[in-house]
């Protein structure tokens, strides 16, 4: 219908619009706008999610599927008129109707001598005016949308009438008032305005901004902090819900998932009424404030989830950078004081035979309950738990160590496994599947507690190496800060290390327990059997002291016994110190040297058989810190052979093998 100019350099809109940042990028499939830095949805409200022309343009060269938009705010004065294509089957307008839409069209466009240029779908035009127009109206019937604010724009640079933006005259409040303006005011966004976001991505924004804890409690159907007043909370859980959204169908959807929609009033559910989900709604959207524009601002903010199933292709190479005077200082959330934070990860080592996954599942117990912790505090309220291990059978060992410890077994949940491409359940993968789990932890009102056994099997590569460990605990940690949940990892000590630093013996890579923020060592006395808990390292709170706790079996009907925990009383001093002691290392630490270290680690390496230096060296540096220099004095101290088999094997130790015939070495 529109003939356009040929795009060039001296676009007149671009030229007007490139000193203003509110440029964002929108995918071509289905017109989405999405922040031009991280590839995430944008919002049309949230200037933390726009960006300088230069930028948005840049994403949208380097990615065919995006095209360029502007966000229309109070803060500029542009209005923008678009007149849509009739044509689209999905309208289903008569033919007769199409050419009545056609002459309108054709009668509004030359009254408005200012920039124009022509939609993404080659059928649509937009006409950009200096000028404001008190609300928006948009009217299918007739095909004519009016923006001033709170929308984004596509730019196509397709022009159609290549001259600057002209100033409003008295034809614009005409059209507004053709429009419905002046009159009872159509709301900003009519019923039928088609979704472009799912569900579960607005649930999960309500779930992960500072407002989350307020959305939860309207969620879960408490109404104590609007005076027990029903409607006054309603209106409350719509405001959160429709400031992620502008369709109203949508926020009425997601509202009546809640249990606060549940709620019965004369017997009925009032949600139910369609006039009261209306009232509700249009009062929402009456009370969304539009956050104030900066233009200096350089936040990328955290957190953003991406449109599902929409491959999106993040902009490299841009940097976030956040004032610290914008960042708000916080209180550590505590499920245990000084032992178990909320939204971060803890490891809980030991040897073997200590108890690890069996203290584990007493937390949860005490959590599902509501219980009292081993200091004598209590668990500030009860909450759920969500259990993944690959070491302990459900129906056996954990259930019963449960059932043993008193526990509400509906409060704790299991991960069984992964509903695989073709429908068929396959094992549950810490290494690749914490993502998903995380969704569905979110959209199912949060766990308190996560437990992971053995937290080395969320790294997918060599656990010995530190880039390899980040970035398979990436996940973990993000599911911790996101849920807001404590995550525990269970894992051992790594052989050869009595002795040295607890937070040290953490088997593999020093990564686990630089990403843990508290790092809880189990350790037991072979001759008495007493065991200590105790805290090794901490970030965040005191890392001395511990408890004493004991091991008992417990009889449970049907012939079915079970172990449990009993705690003993506090202990006090340093982890180094209580280990020393139940380990019977007293002196010995101080007088061991780095080469002590390194013999008794060679000798229990080469056991084995041969092995290469590499792996050697690797080994030596992960688990005990111990560098080359010192490696290669122990070897040449305990005689230790090597061969060199070659440039693409390298060096290979060995002790020296024994001619049995004389007794002597080879």
């Amino acid at each position: 219908m529109y003939e356009t100019i040929a795009h060039n350099n001296t676009n007149e809109l671009v030229k007007i619009l490139a000193p203003y940042r509110q440029w964002v990028c929108y995918r071509r499939a289905d017109k989405v706008p999405v922040n031009p830095r991280t590839s995430y949805a944008a919002s049309s409200t949230n200037p933390n999610d726009w960006t300088d022309y230069e930028t948005a343009n840049a994403a949208a060269t380097a990615n065919p599927s995006f095209g360029l938009g502007f966000v229309l705010t109070d803060n500029d004065p542009f209005t923008v008129i678009d007149l849509d294509d009739p044509t689209d089957p999905k309208k289903g307008f008569t033919p007769e109707q199409i050419q009545h839409i056609h002459a309108l069209h054709q009668r509004i466009a030359p009254q408005f001598d200012s920039y124009s240029e022509v939609s993404p779908s080659g059928k649509g035009l937009h006409i950009w005016i200096k000028g404001r127009v008190p609300t928006a109206k948009k009217r299918s019937d007739k095909c004519v949308e009016l923006y001033s604010t709170a929308r984004y724009m596509t730019v196509t640079g397709r022009a159609y009438n290549n001259i600057p933006i002209s100033e409003a005259n008295g034809n614009l409040t005409q059209l507004w008032e053709e429009m419905g303006g002046g009159k009872q005011a159509l709301p900003t966004v009519l019923w039928n305005q088609p979704q472009t976001i799912a569900d579960d991505w607005v649930i999960e924004r309500c779930l992960r901004v500072s407002t989350a804890a307020q959305f939860k409690t309207l969620w879960a159907g408490d109404i104590s902090q609007h005076n027990n007043n029903g409607s006054s909370a309603d209106l409350a859980l719509m405001n959160l819900i429709a400031f992620h959204t502008d369709n109203k169908e949508q926020c009425i959807r997601i509202f009546r998932k809640s249990v606060l929609a549940q709620r019965l009033k004369d017997g009925k559910v009032k949600s139910n009424r369609d006039d009261y989900m209306k009232w509700t709604v249009d009062k929402a959207f009456d009370q969304k404030l539009r956050q104030p524009f900066d233009p200096a601002t350089l936040i990328v903010p955290k957190g953003n989830v991406a449109i599902q199933n929409i491959p999106l292709t993040p902009i490299t190479n841009d940097i976030e950078v956040v004032s610290m005077s914008a960042i708000q200082a916080k209180p550590i959330d505590w499920l245990w004081n000084g032992y178990l934070p909320k939204g971060m990860l803890a490891l809980l080592a030991g040897a073997g035979g200590t108890g690890k996954s069996t203290m584990a599942f007493y937390f949860a117990a005490v959590i599902s309950r509501g219980g009292i912790w081993p200091d004598g505090t209590r668990c500030a309220r009860a909450g759920h738990t969500l259990i993944w291990t690959a070491e302990d059978s459900p129906e056996h060992s954990i259930v019963p160590r449960l059932m043993a410890m008193g526990a509400d077994l509906d409060k704790i949940l299991l991960v069984k496994a992964t509903v695989g491409n073709n429908g068929q359940y396959v094992p549950f993968n810490p290494a690749k599947d914490v993502p998903s789990l995380k969704q569905k932890v979110l959209a199912n009102g949060g766990i308190d507690l996560f437990i992971v056994d053995p937290i080395t099997s969320a790294v997918a590569g060599d656990m010995h190496k530190a880039n390899e460990v980040r970035q398979g605990l990436q996940a973990i940690v993000d599911f911790a800060a996101e849920c807001n949940c404590a995550v525990i990892g269970i894992t051992h000590f790594a052989k050869g290390t009595t002795g040295r630093n607890p937070a040290e013996r953490v088997i593999g890579s020093v990564a686990f327990g630089a990403f843990a923020r508290i790092v809880l060592v189990a350790a037991k006395d072979e001759e008495t059997e007493n065991r200590v808990l105790v805290v090794a390292k901490s970030n965040i709170s005191n890392d001395t002291g511990g408890f004493y706790y004991a091991i008992q079996t417990r009889p449970l009907p049907n012939g079915i016994t079970a172990t449990c925990i009993d705690w003993g009383g506090a202990i006090e001093g340093s982890s180094r110190e209580i280990l020393a002691t139940v380990e019977h290392q007293e002196g010995k630490d101080d007088n061991r040297t780095d080469i002590d270290e390194a013999k008794t680690f060679l000798v229990e390496e080469l056991k084995k058989g041969p092995r290469y230096a590499g792996e050697l060296s690797e080994l030596a540096k992960t688990q005990l810190r111990i560098s080359d220099k010192t490696l290669q004095r122990a070897r040449k101290q305990l005689g230790i052979q090597i061969n060199n088999e070659g440039p693409n094997k390298g060096w290979k130790w060995s002790f020296p093998t024994v001619n049995t015939s004389n007794g002597s070495a080879q």
